[in-house]
């Protein structure tokens, strides 16, 4: 590729451009984008106020100070600012991208400027006298990068070192990029802080000026619409510097329809790489996506709409398709069965994917109310595996029904997992047994004192005290709870711990409760699966409370 007429120097860059002094159109348009204020200096003329979009004095039928209002002249809305009560830190910033076409080569080049433009609406000089009223100020204006995109050749880009400001007016220095970007995040980004004030926007009428009667239009005409529809972060500048380097290959992208559309504003716009999917060089369609597609699959994309994969995942699956040799699978099959390359290459160990891909088409049919997808279908074979089903024959690798055999499956898996816990749980309970058995000794010093002090019986129920820490795991385990992690503590004495029991059967379980060593007041009281006592139960701890801690004369909870 020619790269001959892209600017290689500052001046060359230049060269394309007028100077902005030169087209006070564009300067006024930048201008007209800035926000409108009223300002009233007078307090006894309040609804007397200067707009600043249409430079008039004007009569408002508000004077509130910050209120907003319409123009009665220009009709743009804006806000009122009394100037008594201080405006000192008002200030309007605006980054506005303008194209245009090239004054050097019109017909295979455009051009764009970031028009900088900064309005401080209080000037004073430094001894703080103040230089001018608002009506008096001008705004600076500064072109803060220069953007040249030469059709099937390149582009060019010369931006200031740093920032454009009022402030630094004296240190703007121009420096040649290596590579094409946006400026918005320069002015609104983190590291360089965010500012309020600033607004960012793109002229999209200089945009359809600019490429007109242009190569670039044939691009443009197609991408246009949903491009701005969908924000102008990127100001357009990587689509056009793309453009110019691979002319081919992006109209071929934007003419295909709207999958390939919204993969190219990824890959422009988002910034995003196409991951070796894409050869820009190439100079027929299929070229460029490395494999022929089919008839069918050329006029799906035309006419399908906005899809529910990303075309980068659809093609990439696609191409690995192709790679292994299966051209069968289709584009529209590869959508509508959310097909991912992981899953068929999983799914390609057992059964040929064509096969598969029929199978699923007529598991659709049959199940018009489930959405019957290649995920399913791996989730299925995980499932088969897990659980060591044969899947060579044909009534487990594709069941009659696949739905219903993933539920079975799943709750198959489910019920041998609870198991699973389950023994595992008993195994840490005989380990915990084990080891609160050795600790019994202790806790037997401790016991009768505990069993004489809280012995407890009301409205059928009774407070028992365990006989062994062995019996604080197995209350664990029947009421689904933390308490046989206390042994430890019961043991050395530095917590109580009793059971609520029914007192006809002191076998079954009502709920379990946790004294403080000192026995001042209960610190928890809980039922199976640790949630609230019941209302019976509530109220009998209510009456141990009375007449166990709170008759013992210390503090009470």
């Amino acid at each position: 590729m020619s790269k001959e007429n892209v600017p290689q120097t500052i001046p060359q860059v230049l060269e394309h451009f007028k100077e902005l002094a030169d087209e006070p159109e564009i300067i006024q348009k930048v201008r007209d984008q800035l926000p409108t204020h009223f300002f009233v200096d007078d307090q006894e003329v309040r609804h007397h106020a200067w707009c600043s979009h249409c430079g008039e004095w004007v009569y408002l039928d508000k004077s509130r100070h910050q209120a907003v209002v319409s123009c009665p002249n220009c009709e743009t809305e804006g806000n009122i600012i009394h100037t008594w009560r201080g405006y000192k830190h008002l200030s309007d910033k605006i980054l506005m991208y303008v194209y245009g076409k090239s004054t050097k080569s019109p017909a295979d080049t455009i051009t764009a400027r970031a028009i900088y433009m900064e309005i401080q609406w209080y000037q004073e000089d430094r001894q703080g006298v103040v230089n001018g009223l608002p009506w008096d100020v001008e705004p600076y204006a500064a072109v803060d990068s220069y953007y040249v995109f030469v059709y099937g050749q390149g582009a060019a880009q010369a931006r200031n070192i740093y920032k454009c400001s009022a402030d630094w007016a004296d240190c703007e220095e121009l420096l040649l990029n290596k590579s094409i970007a946006p400026r918005f995040g320069r002015y609104m980004n983190a590291m360089y802080g965010y500012n309020a004030n600033m607004k960012l926007i793109v002229d999209i009428d200089s945009v359809d000026e600019a490429v007109q009667g242009t190569p670039f239009q044939y691009v443009w005409d197609e991408v246009g619409g949903s491009f701005t529809d969908r924000g102008n972060d990127g100001a357009y500048v990587r689509l056009f510097d793309t453009t110019a380097k691979h002319p081919f290959a992006v109209e071929m992208l934007a003419k295909m329809g709207s999958p390939t559309r919204d993969w190219l504003y990824k890959l422009t716009e988002g910034g995003r790489t196409a991951g070796g999917l894409l050869n820009w060089k190439g100079k027929t369609m299929n070229k460029v996506l490395k494999y022929p597609l089919r008839k069918e699959e050329k006029y799906w994309l035309r006419i399908v709409g906005a899809i529910r994969t990303p075309a980068d995942i659809l093609f990439d699956t696609w191409q690995w398709l192709r790679k292994i040799g299966e051209t069968n699978i289709t584009l529209p099959e590869i959508e509508r069965y959310k097909m991912r390359r992981a899953d068929l290459y999983k799914a390609r160990e057992f059964v040929n994917l064509y096969r598969l891909t029929k199978y699923l088409a007529r598991q659709q049919e049959k199940h018009q109310a489930h959405t019957i997808t290649l995920d399913l279908y791996a989730d299925y074979i995980d499932d088969c595996r897990a659980l060591e089903i044969d899947l060579s024959k044909k009534s487990n690798l594709l069941p009659k029904d696949l739905t219903a055999a993933h539920v079975t499956l799943r709750h198959e898996i489910e019920q041998r997992r609870e198991l699973q816990q389950e023994e595992e749980r008993r195994r840490q309970s005989r380990k915990a047994l084990r080891a609160a058995g050795s600790k019994n000794q202790l806790y037997k010093k401790l016991r009768p004192k505990i069993l004489r002090k809280y012995a407890f019986q009301a409205d059928g129920m009774m407070i028992y005290v365990p006989k062994k820490l062995e019996e604080l795991i197995n209350e664990g385990i029947a009421m689904h709870s933390c308490v046989g992690g206390y042994v430890e503590r019961v043991a050395a004495g530095a917590t109580i711990v009793v059971f609520i029991r029914s007192q006809e059967n002191p076998k079954e379980r009502i709920g379990t409760m946790e004294i403080s060593r000192d026995g001042s007041y209960i610190v928890q009281a809980r039922a199976k699966y640790n949630r609230d006592l019941s209302p019976e139960a509530d109220a009998f701890v209510r009456k141990f409370k009375k007449a166990k801690i709170d008759n013992t004369g210390r503090k009470t909870a």
